[in-house]
This record gives C-alpha cells, structure tokens and sequence, in this order.
C-alpha cells in the first residue's frame, strides 16, 4: 500500500510531468523541484526512478478501475484508458481522490 501522504505529491507530479513532457523526461531533480522537497526524500521513498515509474503504473491502474467502476464502463478497461487520459485528468483535478 503506497504511503499516499508521502508519496501521492511525487506521483501526481510525476503525471504532470508524463503528460506534459513523456515518459522519457521524467527526471528526479524535476519531479524534486516540483514538490518543493530534495532529491534524497525521492530515493527514501522510492530508491530510483524505475520504482516511481511502477508506482505511477500502479497508481494510473488503481484510478483507472475506480473512473471504470464509477462510469460503469464493462471489459478490458485498463486496456481502453490510456494513461495519458488518466494524466490529464490528474493533472487538471485538484481533487483526484474524488473522482
């Protein structure tokens, strides 16, 4: 289970950052300026960058069956949402716990 009010700020940054840029410019010095805090709180949390990046596919899988469930959308739902939708909406949400 994900240490959500330690490691959410660094996901939803690292959405922002997805959608904004691509995977590949995901960058911890980056995502560490973006939420204010050094680049050692990053590898507390997430010892490097192929981690965070499981952790964001965890955590875009995670929304993407509650939005289905919410939207009562049936079948292969992880396959039909793309991430970058899921980014977008995380990034253009202030609450993406409640969606």
């Amino acid at each position: 289970m994900m240490k959500k009010d330690k490691k959410l700020p660094w996901i939803l940054a690292g959405y922002k950052m997805f959608w904004q840029q691509g995977v590949n410019e995901i960058k911890i010095e980056a995502l560490a300026r973006e939420v204010k805090k050094n680049k050692s709180s990053f590898y507390h949390l997430f010892a490097d960058l192929n981690i965070f990046i499981e952790h964001l596919l965890d955590y875009h899988l995670s929304r993407a069956e509650i939005i289905s469930k919410k939207k009562s959308i049936t079948g292969p739902v992880n396959v039909l949402l793309s991430l970058k939708k899921i980014c977008y909406l995380a990034v253009n949400s202030e609450r993406i716990t409640n969606l």
